[in-house]
This record gives C-alpha cells, structure tokens and sequence, in this order.
C-alpha cells in the first residue's frame, strides 16, 4: 500500500513554532498508519534553524520528505513545490505554525475513503501561545455537508452559504485536496504572486473539471494567531492581498456576473463595518485612502458607508480600545465555557 495522505507543510522562518506542528503530527503517528502518512516540508530558504529543527524529527516520522530553495521564491512558488515532492493520494496543505487537534489525522484517513476531492475542514483560533478564543465555521452550517461544484446552482449555494475567504480556500490548513486534481490544472503564472495560488487549483478546477468537495464541520486545526506572515509589509499590503487576489479569482468566472458578486458578498463578510473603518484608519497614515475606497465601492459597499466608515475612522484608537476589552471578556468567557465542559466529562 502506498501513501494515502501527505501533510504538505511549504515554511520560512518558523523553527520557532514547527515543534508544536510536529509533535501533534507525531502523536497521531503509529504503527496502523505509519506507511500511508508522509509529512513534506518544502523550505522557502529560511534564515534560522528550521533545518536543524527538521532533522531532529528524522527518527519520529518514519517518511519524512524535506526540500531546501537556495532563495526566497515567495509563497506560492513554494506552496507548489511542497504538492510536487509528495507521493500521497492526498495533500493536506499546512501552515506551519498551526496545529493538528488530537485524533483529526485517523478521523481523516477515514473520511479519505469517501472520495471527494476536496475536503474542507473548520478550524478553532487561538493566540500565539495556542490559547482557544473562537470556533471558526467556514459555513452556515452545524453539520457536514456534499456539494458537487461542477454544478452551477450547487455552487453558488455553496457561495452563499460562505461565512469568510476560508470557505474559498484562503486558509491552507483548511484543505485537503486530492493530488490528481492538482495535477490537471494547468499553471497559470498570473496568479503566482497573489499568495492564493492553491485558491487558484481549487476554484480553476470548478470552473473546468468536476469537482466534489465535502464540508467538514468538526474543527481540525488550531489556527495559531498574532503571526500572519503576509503582514511583514504592513496591514494594507494585507487587506490588498485578499481584494487584488480574490478579484482576480473572481475573473476565473468572469463570464458569470452572478457568481462574480457572490465572490464580492463573501469579501464584504471578510471585511464587515468595523474592518471598513480599521482599513480606513491605516489608509489614512498613507497614500492608498482614495484608492481603497474605491475598492470598496467595487465590490459592493454603499457609497454612504464608506463616507461614514471614513468617518468613523477618525475614532478608530478609542474603537480599538473597546473592542479589545469585549475581546478579552468573550475570551475569558470561552476558556471558563471550555473548563466546565471538560470537567463535565
């Protein structure tokens, strides 16, 4: 039997966190599973120990694939590589400073024998210490659910019932995706710099194959927070990210208007009226206000929001200050919610 699952980690100066991705790959490891799991590690030139890091692992994960880039080639590049040096039957896209939640790599393995080719799973966002605060659901919905996207009303159910960009594939710990259908899609160099190339795979392969993919409600993944990667070039660098890449993505459908605005309708949840105001706010210490705007009113914000979002903005530091203490006593709430469940057990 050959590999049946490979956790396809692309890094760059992560040593600090990869530890904890691969002690709870390891934990997951044994001998029922040992020869159909491999872990590939493809190394964007990283700057710290990140291989040292690695090869200590050599002697607990029995296939354990690395690969080093002499250079920096920017994230999709890598996100490539990673899917090209692994054998298994799936690839399982993952962030390296996340981690797998106990028991989800059987729980997986199993849902593998259903045959989808994308499985999408939900997620539980912590801190950077992995500290829990909020069960993040991709979709409308509390159970598992089967959408067959090569279907037009199927998928634009499935547009509709998207909670955020996770649901279109933003978040690579989310997906597991199988490895054939990666293959078939043809590379398009227009999306290598927009850091959602494996958004690209997934929505290019709706768009002209046939794709079932399989919503798994059950959270998988400890989404480490405070440490986003693209923000090293600023927070408007960040929100230009997500508009430029999933406009252009958009245009995969560009023949069908409807699906275009949904696309559109699921940036607006991304970014609701308190992040239209935070943009608004940093805009402002730049040149980019007018130009954000604009985009704003592209896909779909009411001129009148804007103006008083714009407004708005100027009392962003006292807005902040709020919201963090409310943050703090949601967060506060859930850890004590977590607490009585597990002494209720």
């Amino acid at each position: 039997m050959g590999i049946k699952l490979s956790i396809c980690i692309p890094t760059y100066n992560r040593a600090k966190f990869l530890p904890d991705l691969l002690d709870s790959i390891v934990k997951q490891i044994d001998d029922s599973n040992k020869n159909i799991i491999e872990v590939v590690i493809s190394d964007n030139a990283s700057k710290d120990n990140t291989k040292e890091v690695i090869d200590s692992y050599r002697s607990k994960i029995p296939n354990l694939v690395y690969f080093r880039w002499d250079e920096n080639k920017g994230a999709d590049r890598n996100f490539i590589k990673v899917v090209e040096l692994a054998s298994g039957d799936y690839c399982w896209l993952m962030g390296s400073d996340d981690v797998i939640i106990a028991s989800s790599i059987t729980f997986i393995l199993n849902q593998l024998n259903l045959d989808f080719d994308v499985f999408l799973c939900n997620r539980i966002d912590t801190n950077i210490k992995l500290e829990p605060y909020k069960y993040n659901r991709w979709l409308k919905t509390r159970r598992d659910f089967s959408f067959d996207l090569e279907k037009r009303n199927e998928f634009i159910k499935y547009l509709k019932l998207s909670n955020s960009l996770g649901a279109l594939f933003s978040y690579i710990s989310s997906i597991i995706i199988k490895k054939k259908m990666w293959n078939n899609v043809i590379c398009n160099e227009d999306f290598i710099g927009t850091n959602y190339y494996h958004s690209y795979v997934i929505l290019y392969a709706i768009k002209n194959h046939s794709v079932k993919l399989r919503y798994l409600d059950k959270p998988l993944i400890l989404n480490r927070g405070e440490n986003d990667s693209f923000l090293d070039r600023g927070f408007i660098n960040r929100v230009y990210i997500d508009f430029k890449g999933y406009h252009k993505l958009s245009l995969i459908f560009k023949d069908d208007r409807e699906i275009i605005n949904c696309f559109y309708n699921v940036l607006k949840k991304e970014y609701p009226y308190y992040r239209v105001i935070k943009v608004l706010c940093f805009a402002r210490k730049t040149k980019e206000l007018e130009n954000l705007k604009n985009w704003f009113l592209k896909i779909g914000y009411s001129y009148n929001l804007i103006k008083i979002a714009g407004l708005l903005s100027f009392f962003y530091p006292f807005l902040i200050y709020v919201k963090k203490k409310l943050f703090l006593i949601s967060f506060y709430i859930y850890r004590l919610k977590l607490i009585f469940l597990k002494n209720k057990k």
